[in-house]
């Protein structure tokens, strides 16, 4: 399974005249950055501000190289003033998000309705890269919140592929551990770090008690929270467990479904459909070439209610930009994050 269904499901237009390439994909891309920019610019108090200090036109944006030399948008200042960035009345604004730093600093990040039910959509695909099937059973191992938080994102994405997603907002180990036992999920899925000092746990007081759960997957999710998650620990976790495991990358400024691994594990597959990725130097912003290693930035390209252009992440990576084994010809993929600056 790939990330291929979701984006024929999404973008027509690549198909007209014969098979899906990359080539066709990068001219669909092109066409969504610049319709991004002319709609944040003619919508968005803080980038028509920013945009028109420096000189920027939309129509001038002719390729990738142009769209390169835009201003950064940095966490600071969306904790400054996030209804700045609000393309549409607060009155569409369904549902809003808290995101807080280490540091203290602390952002509201908006969605429209629209916008959430698309996220649990992309989220579908999402899992079923990593074996979710019809009729499965998920655990999701993530606290409650308001309605349309992540617990039910994850639900309503798990029901819309046919299968039955069950929430277990207790974190203790003691009760994610009989939930696993009771329910008999064929998929746990949940923040990266909890889920290996879990497994651990187990594994030190129930010798090999979860590989007898017969799991076809664990879902490891990064991003919102970074952690230090090595590829040792990631083995550590498939020993444990007898099974695959799937890292999940998402932050909340880009609406969570950003990439996804699949069963090759050689990088997570970005989710292009609705996010254009970029590498850059981070000491002096230049971006860089695929391979090698730099600072993500992330554009969300589908977003109507509070896009987000030329977003620094903070987060280590490299982008690998050629076919997948999985059968992916399309969609770049970036390795699992190494540190967040």
């Amino acid at each position: 399974m790939s990330l291929i269904p979701w984006i024929q499901n999404n973008v027509i237009e690549v198909f007209r005249n014969g098979k899906l390439s990359r080539e066709k994909f990068e001219r669909y891309l092109l066409l969504k950055l610049r319709d991004t920019v002319k709609y944040v610019y003619e919508r968005s108090p803080f980038y028509r501000e920013i945009y028109r200090k420096y000189g920027i036109r939309p129509k001038r944006i002719r390729d990738f190289k142009d769209f390169s030399k835009l201003p950064f948008t940095l966490p600071s200042h969306i904790a400054g003033n996030p209804y700045r960035f609000l393309c549409v009345s607060q009155s569409e604004i369904l549902r809003g998000f808290t995101v807080e730093d280490v540091d203290g600093e602390i952002r509201r990040i908006f969605f429209t309705e629209d916008e959430l039910i698309r996220i649990v959509e992309a989220t579908m695909f999402g899992l079923k890269i990593a074996n979710l099937d019809r009729n499965d059973t998920v655990q999701i191992a993530v606290p409650r919140e308001a309605e349309w938080g992540i617990q039910q994102i994850l639900e309503g994405a798990v029901r819309k592929a046919g299968g039955r997603g069950v929430v277990v907002d207790e974190l203790q180990f003691e009760v994610q551990l009989q939930s696993l036992k009771s329910l008999r999920p064929q998929i746990l899925i949940g923040p990266a770090l909890h889920i290996f000092y879990f497994s651990e746990w187990c594994e030190e007081n129930f010798p090999s008690i979860l590989k007898e759960l017969k799991l076809k997957s664990v879902i490891t999710c990064h991003g919102c929270v970074f952690h230090p998650f090595t590829d040792l620990m990631k083995r550590e976790l498939r020993d444990i467990w007898g099974c695959e495991v799937f890292d999940h990358y998402g932050i909340t400024e880009m609406g969570f479904t950003v990439a996804m691994e699949c069963a090759v594990h050689e990088g997570m597959h970005l989710n292009e459909v609705d996010v254009y990725a970029e590498i850059i130097d981070p000491n002096t912003g230049e971006t860089l070439e695929p391979e090698v290693e730099g600072e993500l930035v992330l554009t969300s390209i589908s977003r109507r209610g509070m896009p987000i252009v030329r977003y620094r992440t903070g987060d280590i990576t490299r982008l690998i930009d050629k076919s997948c084994q999985c059968g992916d010809t399309v969609t770049r993929r970036i390795e699992s994050i190494k540190r967040r600056l």
